[in-house]
């Protein structure tokens, strides 16, 4: 008897029986569904995500808000220059646009001894990538000419750029409420 030429080798329908066997479990063993791919858990929503987005931001904009408040109210110049980005831009109340380091730092070298202390409140968040900005309202009181506290508030916008997992502050606008 003559040996048909189109067989395949015994070796190779054992290769191919053994693929098809390997793919048939490995797609048996996917999930149905993407809800499946943590056991017991089902995939977050769009905004939970974002919410939690937002979260980890304000964590980190809170101890940069914090850090700032203790270094104005321990009169820790150097400290608080390092919360500031190397080119952030300040407006402080009443005044016109400080740009760099420098010009802040002599803002604040002179404001500082006559801070009683600072307060900011959040009003308003968003972000996006690395760059937040935070809507809210600061209140400090200053010691006046004649020793008397004399309160001041008002609405702040900060801007803060993120490094690494560390939040800085890149721009500021203090807008001073008219007294009275």
């Amino acid at each position: 008897m003559k040996k048909r030429t189109n067989d395949l080798p015994e070796a190779s329908i054992r290769l191919a029986s053994t693929l098809l066997l390997w793919a048939l479990s490995l797609l048996l063993a996917l999930p149905a569904s993407l809800d499946a791919q943590v056991p017991g858990q089902r995939i977050p929503s769009r905004e939970r995500v974002h919410a939690e987005f937002i979260n980890n931001i304000l964590d980190g904009i809170n101890d940069t808000r914090e850090s700032w408040m203790e270094e104005i109210e321990g009169d820790r110049l150097d400290a608080l220059m390092a919360i500031y980005t190397s080119d952030a831009m300040v407006i402080p109340p009443g005044g016109q646009p400080l740009y760099g380091r420098d010009a802040i730092r002599s803002y604040w070298e002179e404001t500082l001894p006559d801070l009683g202390g600072i307060q900011t409140g959040l009003g308003d968040l968003d972000a996006s990538g690395q760059m937040a900005m935070v809507g809210g309202t600061y209140s400090l009181n200053r010691i006046g000419d004649h020793g008397n506290v004399v309160p001041e508030s008002g609405g702040l916008l900060t801007v803060f750029v993120q490094t690494g997992r560390r939040w800085f502050i890149r721009a500021q606008v203090f807008a001073t409420r008219p007294s009275g």
